[in-house]
């Protein structure tokens, strides 16, 4: 998610130029703004202070990057940078439109800040699913299992209740504490949260979200979730990287109700523990989402962390 300009180092200043410039639009930049460009020049190279850098013509700027997957990377931090500070202003988007035609690049992401600006946010949400890490698991799906096994998952996404499945979940109370499903069966409990086969429960193609809560410890309120999609974006990467930390920064950062049946509040988003959590989530050896916790469901935590690549627990 973070890499720009592979192959180009003397871009870095441009880059980190043109992302001051959406972050100065309304009289920035923040202290999120700025802690999100420094970890950005930093996984670029480094060495390029946001007060130094320069903001490029467009022309200097499509010089730098010829390439279009390189002028598509910077524009989703452009975007991403708008959304830092918590607050979304005309004159930050009108800047981002601007790159984006000087870049000749067109991405929804772009669009979607519109939608924001002008309190579209049920087409907000439905433009942001769209294009969501659950709309890239289903595509996974698709490919490896066929039309019956995305029928399976798109039946456990409806939350068909399932005696046999919630039965599974519900013995996991019967495990010695601090094993891995004891931890996941009580964080369920805990927070109120019903467990996959339950009324309501949570599918188990989306289990991976109360897995990570559970391996890492991140709450369950807006800076914990803001962790957690931090988290979640360090192990996925590429495209989904983006779209989990898009989404965050719209529900906990700007209070955007884009998540179904919880209302969410904004100020919530800190860059500082999005980008800590972020590099927790580069430690995993896998990808979560398809990761199946029941072959190390009765081991102890730690050994389980220590078998995933996460560091000792805090």
């Amino acid at each position: 998610m973070w890499t720009i300009i592979q192959g180009h180092p003397e871009a870095l200043p441009l880059v980190v130029g043109a992302l001051r410039s959406v972050a100065e639009a309304d009289g920035g930049p923040s202290e999120d703004q700025r802690a999100w460009i420094a970890e950005l020049a930093r996984r670029n190279g480094g060495g390029v202070g946001l007060d130094e850098a320069p903001v490029p013509t467009a022309e200097a700027l499509g010089r730098a990057l010829p390439e279009a997957d390189a002028r598509r990377r910077l524009l989703r931090q452009l975007v991403l940078v708008a959304l830092a500070d918590q607050t979304l202003s005309e004159a930050e988007v009108e800047r981002v439109e601007t790159w984006a035609r000087a870049l000749g690049v067109q991405h929804p992401a772009v669009a979607a800040l519109r939608l924001h600006l002008r309190g579209r946010i049920r087409a907000l949400a439905i433009q942001v699913s769209r294009r969501s890490f659950v709309a890239s698991l289903f595509k996974a799906i698709w490919r490896q299992d066929g039309l019956p096994g995305l029928w399976r998952a798109l039946v456990a996404a409806a939350r068909v209740p399932s005696r046999t499945t919630a039965a599974r979940y519900q013995a996991l109370a019967e495990l010695p504490e601090g094993t891995l499903g004891r931890e996941l069966h009580d964080h369920c409990r805990r927070n109120g949260f019903a467990m996959p086969g339950e009324r309501r429960g949570t599918p188990e193609i989306l289990l991976f979200h109360d897995l990570g809560h559970t391996l890492t410890g991140f709450g369950t309120d807006g800076p914990g979730e803001v962790q957690m999609a931090g988290f979640e974006a360090g192990f996925m990467g590429g495209d989904d990287a983006f779209s989990i930390t898009e989404f965050g920064m719209y529900a906990f950062g700007l209070g955007a109700h884009i998540i179904p049946n919880q209302p969410t509040k904004g100020g919530d988003f800190s860059a500082l523990a999005f980008i800590e959590a972020y590099a927790l989530g580069e430690h995993l050896d896998l990808d979560l989402r398809y990761w199946s916790p029941w072959p190390s469901i009765d081991r102890p935590m730690a050994q389980v962390r220590a078998e995933l690549g996460l560091p000792a627990a805090a």
